[in-house]
């Protein structure tokens, strides 16, 4: 009998403080006999039902505390779960097991390891007494290890391995090494050892098959009509013979000279294809071989840095964590009857965050054989892929419980706001492949008036031609942040740090309410920063950032000073940091005059300079005259107090501890004043009291040496070693909590802002890939590409694949921690058509968040509300578009004052407001609500409204993708692709100067390379040439003498001024002139081909005449009394197509683009009446939402109408090149100066 009830009268199980488990939750907590998958979402509440489970366990199934086993990721989730299971067994009326629980087997997987291996050290073969060594010793050891390792292989002075080695270079090599050793002992590989390396063919099997395929090709060349890339290919087969009749030996040919370009139709049929594939086989044979012996060397550095790191774990009696998990596991593998006794002493088995297990630990626990094994986990939840967990274990695990029919969900969610996860879902659900949708479990009612999801995305160009206004603005935000910030981060961290201070004062939130969420920690101290000149304080943690905070290395500086004076680093380092005090003048000054007169040691010049007694007046020695001739005095001055302090200190080395050098210094210097009156003050001291414990500790295990804490600290902070910041209190002052989302796992937090969601992992993955018995190498080489032997390929596409997917896991992680309010802010960019394009991951939630085609930045500057289709429930997030013109809004106000406790305001306006206006609410409700189908058009949206009526409504409006063409940069014929012709014309005159000369064929080549296309040399010589005679035409000439020259500019036309039921109309022009006589030239490129006889003004004026329109109204919008608008074909560079527009041809030209804009507005959305692959071509609804039959869709349209014909849906040609640049500079709002 219980103190408590544990059901309530309708039977439901009843947990602490009497709350009824929901009946998803029951069913874990009641069914506990038997084997047993719980896949639980995110504020689910599963650690109240493992407590729950184990609480039953004693009271209900007669279970002693000590007869359960719970494995938890953490030691401090292992804590939290005994504390609920002491709390709940009390409630319950069982104290004597609730005192028992502090003995209970409730621990991390090494915590459990290290309690089996102890209680079995013999059988074992371990010491009873044994170390489990921390981070920083195992990585001592290990480098100890590898440099001997290392060592040893040079020793041999084997050519073949010298010259392996000197290839890899020692960095690259050391990394590859242990990489690969840490992957192979996750996987349960006690002594790590690679794969065979099995070549995936002989060299005599490739160089039969391709001789086979030259032949072949070669017979049908014979006969196919010659031209230059049939002559091309004939020399590359004749190498290819030499090639062959040297046994497939490459010498000094490149496989460029031996290759078949799909190029000509003589170039493309089953010949070409086996020989292309036959070559590609020849070259992997080479990899392969190179492979070999590469794979010679690496196995042979692995297995000797693995016997001489187990060697020197023993010889300390130590273990590092891999080594209690392996050893347990061989344990338990090879004493079956060990095994046994401990599956037989435990009467359950519960494992949280399985999601964060890998191949060995789970082959651990099944060693154990236990029929009551219940885990407990997330998949979406797994993002410790860098300690090897590997997600498939859950994975499978699920599939396998789902067949047997034991597996249990826990969907809903206590935590978050309903508002909040339906925007989860909508946003994040379409990224994973088992995606479980959230249940909400609490009933808040969606906030009045604003969404509790905000979006801030900032202008990836906002430093690209500002204005001088702009210019100075941008200053100031970067202006106290760390050396070295951008632009854009900076702009984001204040945008983030305004939008905190703003809600405190707005009394939305307290500053402990908030946590900044980072992927990695590399900018936290911008962000940190930026909230502190806010006067906001802070509280960083996770991470890695002990060692690299500047207090630390400001006193490990002076540390290392005093080991070794001649350390020149070292001194000027202590010199510069407020131990010293010397302005970088001043060091410099030292640095000069040590190097003329004491062979650069600085150390040596300051103690002749200010020695001890002082020098007889009248004889200092020349060098210490230079010195203090030419510092100023306070220089002099601080100089000679650092002399006398320092040589006081090395007199002392002796006699004092480590810690006690640090204390001392700090005392003398007055530097822990100077600490504290920085912002974060008793954080940043904490940190100095904490350098202090492990200087103590170090002595304590390591004796007085001074030398290795130098080294253990430099080696730390080299490392990133996730040393925490040291935890501080701050009674009476809240803090803004700044962490890393793996930091963040399992906690919650009142307001959640995800920053920095523009970072991407690193794309590059480890040299070495091992999976089971598949090998993998790249393999580096000397100035060239590197090679790929074996499997590699495959598996460097599997690796990319499974970190592509934690990627998504971890935003998955750090945007559930929030309860009632949501900030992400990430930096993007503009694509030429001005959407808006963010990188991973904010493109992901970006494009949940606002379709596949995100909106323009200018989309609303006056507040238009979105309507997407397809969701029931709303789905509201503020998108906020934050440019150079918020510059000066992101900034504190001039009279902001530090934040005390109780010094909110009330009642203030929205934090957001701070920002300027909603970009746009976004809303998932039915569509229709909108006043209109599209919110923004462009020239070539109308252009493509005109062509098709409704593949512009299942494109722009559905968002359906365009089915893709790809841009291969080559005709079929081999010639240069129009397209790509046009991409790299349009960007060498980008970036080139106008007063500078005319670009060469190199820069063709570079812009040629952005684009991912390969040019001839003579082709790149004819683009220069084409583009030098555009170049020294007399309308260039006008650019040149114009008044401001604007490239790539943006622009945005109201087609009804202040009417936000009608959309707005954007786009981008290549160039535009402000001309002295206050004419605007506005020019367009043009790299059509066209016939020395064509007409241009009749091709630009059917082509182009909307274009043209657009570009007119632009500028004369922008204030321009008169506008040209040329139109320029390079082909034709002399020839240039003029129109001039004055100002009161605005209305004429606006009520043009209103009537073709008309039938958008009308939602008039008819197919075309001339179908045809010019039109059709890529449709998303060709063969299936077009009513029009396939067969006409792929038939010859007949020629099309001129764009100006009318407003009715109809084909239209659209000779331009497109152009897939970023378009330059901020976009004002409607009205605004735009052009100039």
């Amino acid at each position: 009998m219980t103190a408590v009830p544990l059901h309530d009268p309708e039977g439901r199980p009843l947990g602490r403080g009497g709350l009824a488990f929901t009946a998803e939750q029951a069913v874990a907590v009641l069914r506990r006999e038997g084997p047993m998958l719980l896949a639980a979402n995110a504020g689910s509440g599963k650690t109240a039902v493992l407590a729950e489970r184990f609480a039953r366990a004693v009271v209900e199934d007669g279970l002693d505390p000590g007869s359960l086993l719970a494995i938890t990721f953490t030691d401090k989730a292992a804590g939290e779960l005994r504390h609920r299971i002491r709390l709940r067994l009390a409630e319950l009326g069982a104290q004597e097991a609730a005192r028992a629980a502090d003995q209970a087997w409730i621990s991390t997987i090494h915590g459990f390891c290290t309690r089996v291996l102890r209680a079995h050290a013999a059988a074992a073969g371990v010491d009873p007494a044994f170390e489990v060594l921390d981070e920083s010793v195992a990585r001592r050891l290990r480098a100890d290890a590898f440099d001997a390792a290392l060592a040893a292989v040079l020793d041999t002075a084997d050519p073949m391995m010298l010259a392996t080695v000197a290839t890899w270079g020692a960095d690259r090599l050391t990394d590859a090494v242990l990489e690969v050793h840490d992957a192979l002992r996750s996987r349960g590989q006690r002594h790590p050892r690679l794969p065979a390396a099995v070549p995936r063919r002989t060299r005599a099997a490739a160089c039969g098959a391709l001789a086979a395929a030259r032949d072949a090709l070669a017979a049908e060349l014979a006969a196919a009509p010659e031209n230059a890339t049939v002559l091309q290919v004939r020399d590359a087969l004749g190498r290819c013979a030499e090639v062959l009749e040297r046994g497939g030996d490459l010498g000094d040919v490149t496989v460029r000279e031996l290759g078949a370009p799909r190029r000509g139709r003589a170039l493309q049929t089953p010949a070409a294809d086996a020989y292309r594939d036959a070559l590609a086989a020849l070259l992997e044979v080479h990899d392969d071989e190179e492979g070999v012996r590469h794979h010679a060397l690496l196995d042979a550095l692995l297995r000797d840095f693995s016997a001489r790191y187990e060697a020197a774990k023993t010889a300390r009696a130590g273990l590092d964590y891999d080594d209690l998990e392996l050893v347990a596991r061989d344990l338990l593998r090879d004493q079956p009857a060990i095994a046994r006794h401990l599956a037989q002493r435990f009467g359950r088995v519960m494992v949280d965050e399985f999601q964060d297990t890998n191949p060995r630990q789970l082959e651990l626990l099944e060693l154990l054989g236990h029929e009551d094994l219940f885990v407990v986990g997330d998949a979406l939840q797994s993002i410790y892929g860098f300690r090897h967990a590997d997600v498939r274990v859950f994975q499978e695990a699920r599939a396998r419980h789902r067949i047997a029919g034991t597996e249990a969900q826990l969907r809903t969610n206590w935590r978050t706001a309903p508002e909040i996860l339906r925007t989860l879902d909508h946003a994040l659900g379409h990224g994973h492949d088992d995606y479980t949708g959230f249940v909400a479990g609490r009933a808040d009612a969606a906030q009045a008036g604003r969404p509790a999801t905000s979006l801030l995305l900032v202008d990836a160009a906002v430093a690209e031609d500002p204005s001088p206004q702009d210019e100075e603005a941008l200053a100031a935000v970067v202006a106290g942040l760390p050396a070295g910030t951008s632009v854009p981060t900076a702009l984001e961290a204040r945008a983030v740090a305004r939008w905190v201070r703003a809600g405190v004062d707005a009394g939305e939130h307290e500053p402990q309410d908030v946590v900044l969420l980072l992927r990695a920690a590399t900018d936290m101290p911008v962000y940190e920063r930026a909230l502190e000149l806010e006067g906001l304080s802070t509280l960083a943690s996770g991470g890695r950032g002990f060692w690299l905070r500047q207090q630390v290395q400001d006193l490990t500086a002076w540390l290392a000073a005093l080991a070794n004076p001649q350390d020149g680093h070292a001194v000027l380092s202590a010199l510069a940091s407020p131990l010293g005090g010397i302005d970088p003048d001043g060091l410099a000054i030292c640095s000069s005059v040590a190097r003329r007169g004491t062979a650069g040691d600085v150390w040596r010049l300051l103690d002749e300079t200010y020695p001890d007694p002082p020098a007889v007046p009248g004889t200092p020695s020349p060098v210490a005259a230079d010195l203090r001739r030419r510092v100023d005095g306070p220089t002099d001055v601080a100089l000679a107090a650092f002399t006398a302090r320092f040589r006081a200190a090395r007199e002392r080395l002796p006699w004092l501890g480590l810690d006690e050098l640090i204390e001392r210094v700090v005392q003398e210097t007055g530097y822990d004043a100077h600490v504290l009156a920085l912002p974060g003050g008793p954080r940043r001291l904490a940190n100095v009291h904490k350098l202090m414990r492990l200087a103590a500790e170090h002595e304590a295990l390591a004796g007085r040496d001074l030398r290795s804490f130098i080294d253990r600290a430099q080696e730390e902070a080299q490392a990133r070693a996730r040393e925490p910041e040291a935890p501080v209190e701050l009674p009476g002052i809240p803090a803004v909590r700044l962490m890393t989302v793996h930091a963040a796992k399992g906690l919650e937090f009142p307001v959640v802002v995800a920053c920095d969601l523009a970072r991407t992992a690193p794309a590059v993955g480890p040299d070495v890939l091992v999976d089971g018995d598949r090998l993998g190498l790249r393999v580096p080489r000397h100035g060239g590409e590197s090679g790929r032997a074996f499997a590699f390929t495959e598996l460097d596409a599997e690796r990319a694949a499974a970190a592509e997917s934690e990627e998504r896991r971890i935003l998955h992680v750090g945007l559930t921690r929030a309860e009632r309010r949501l900030v992400m802010s990430a930096v993007a960019k503009r694509r030429r058509d001005g959407d808006i394009e963010a990188r991973k991951p904010s493109g992901w939630i970006a494009e949940g968040v606002l379709g596949s085609r995100v909106p323009p930045a200018e989309l609303l500057a006056e507040g238009r509300l979105l309507v997407g289709p397809g969701v029931d429930d709303p789905v509201r997030v503020d998108v906020r578009w934050i440019d150079a013109r918020a510059a000066r809004a992101v900034l504190p106000p001039a009279d902001a004052a530090p934040l005390t406790a109780g010094s909110a305001a009330q009642g203030a306006p929205d934090p957001l407001a701070a920002l300027g206006p909603v970009l746009a609410t976004v809303t998932g409700a039915e569509p229709g609500a909108g006043p209109a189908p599209v919110a923004h058009l462009s020239y070539s949206s109308l252009r493509q409204y005109a062509r098709c009526g409704l593949r512009f409504d299942l494109e722009r409006i559905a968002g359906l993708r365009e089915r893709e063409r790809p841009f291969r940069g080559r005709t079929a014929a081999g010639g240069l692709d129009g397209r790509a012709r046009g991409s790299i014309v349009h960007r060498v005159l980008e970036l080139h100067e106008l007063d500078g000369p005319p670009p060469g064929p190199q820069a063709v080549h570079a812009a040629a390379a952005e684009h991912e296309v390969e040019l001839r040399d003579a082709e790149a010589h004819a683009l220069a040439g084409l583009v030098g005679r555009a170049l020294a035409t007399p309308l260039l000439g006008r650019l040149r003498d114009a008044v401001r020259v604007r490239r790539e500019t943006s622009f945005t036309i109201p087609l009804v001024a202040g009417d936000p039921a009608v959309p707005v109309l954007h786009g981008v022009v290549d160039v535009v002139a402000q001309e002295a006589a206050g004419t605007a030239l506005v020019v367009d490129y043009k790299t059509d081909r066209v016939a020395s006889d064509a007409d241009l003004d009749a091709l630009v004026a059917d082509g182009y005449g909307l274009q043209r329109t657009v570009y007119a109204l632009a500028a004369l919008e922008a204030g321009a009394a008169r506008v040209d608008v040329a139109h320029l074909y390079l082909d034709r560079p002399d020839e240039p197509v003029l129109a001039s527009f004055a100002a009161a041809d605005a209305p004429g030209l606006r009520e043009d683009l209103r009537g073709r804009a008309a039938g958008i507005l009308r939602r008039d959305f008819r197919p075309t009446d001339t179908p045809g692959p010019s039109v059709c071509g890529g449709c998303p609804g060709r063969g299936g939402l077009c009513p029009v039959p396939l067969e006409r869709t792929l038939a010859v349209a007949p020629a099309p109408a001129p764009e100006d014909s009318g407003t009715a849906p109809g084909p239209v040609v659209d000779t331009a090149a497109p152009r897939p640049r970023r378009a330059r500079g901020a976009t004002p709002p409607p009205g605004q100066d735009t052009l100039f």
